[in-house]
């Protein structure tokens, strides 16, 4: 046994550099490297992203992953268009197929303009907000903020603090009603996303069940995606109704 390890050891040890002396990382460094970032990362997601193809470590004679600061950059890329943008897998490795391509395209739904660089870190957003900061960040009356909040279309987290979600939630709010939307239409739109949610949630629980392995990973992606089809539907559908003679 004691042999056994040694040679482990030493296969690792010969690989923590690969090809021009480019430094690599174990899977383990790469969670700690990320979870300052991205607190829900888990080693079987990084696992998961390898089985649908996202990242291609290389492996060891052994069969050890090691990663170079490539594959953490682009593992960094997913897990930030995941939370920011709630793109699901499919789109965002069309992303990075594009990429590696040199392929130009138009990045859905991403919050800046400027082609990727995947060389560097890219920004996280987990600012918190309480009531005023929240009011100052959307550009609307505290009282405001307050009265969506009593109404549950604005939900605080355990610590009572919002997110940069919340601050959207609070523009679109204010801005409709505006157009003379009252709390109550408002909590109408709350409810029906509620229900989505509850679909979608349905949809994945069902979609998934033959899934033995990584089960919540795939739940998570297919949520994603059903997500995304169901915002082009009920957009179009809005769209022509607003059209139609």
């Amino acid at each position: 046994m004691n042999a056994l390890r040694a040679v482990n050891s030493a296969d690792q040890g010969a690989h923590k550099t690969l090809g021009n002396n480019q430094k690599t990382m174990s899977i383990g460094e790469v969670h700690q490297q990320l979870q300052a970032e991205f607190s829900d990362v888990t080693l079987s997601r990084i696992r998961y992203y390898e089985q649908e193809g996202l990242v291609s470590p290389r492996r060891t004679a052994s069969g050890y992953r090691r990663y170079t600061e490539s594959d953490v950059e682009r593992i960094r890329y997913v897990l930030t268009q995941q939370r920011d943008n709630f793109l699901p897998l499919k789109v965002i490795k069309e992303h990075l197929d594009a990429l590696d391509d040199g392929t130009v395209v138009a990045m859905m739904a991403t919050k800046s303009t400027k082609p990727l660089d995947m060389r560097q870190p890219l920004a996280t957003t987990q600012q918190r907000y309480t009531v005023k900061t929240l009011s100052e960040a959307a550009g609307v009356p505290v009282q405001a903020v307050k009265r969506l909040t009593e109404a549950g279309i604005l939900q605080p987290g355990r610590e009572g603090l919002y997110d940069a979600d919340d601050v959207t939630i609070a523009k679109a709010a204010f801005a409709l009603n505006g157009f003379g939307l009252g709390i109550r239409q408002l909590d109408q739109l709350k409810k029906q996303a509620d229900r989505q949610s509850a679909l979608i949630a349905q949809v994945a629980v069902r979609s998934t069940e033959h899934f033995t392995a990584e089960r919540s990973l795939h739940q998570e992606e297919v949520s994603l995606q059903v997500a995304s089809l169901m915002q082009n539907l009920h957009g179009v559908l809005v769209r022509k109704g607003i059209h139609r003679p």
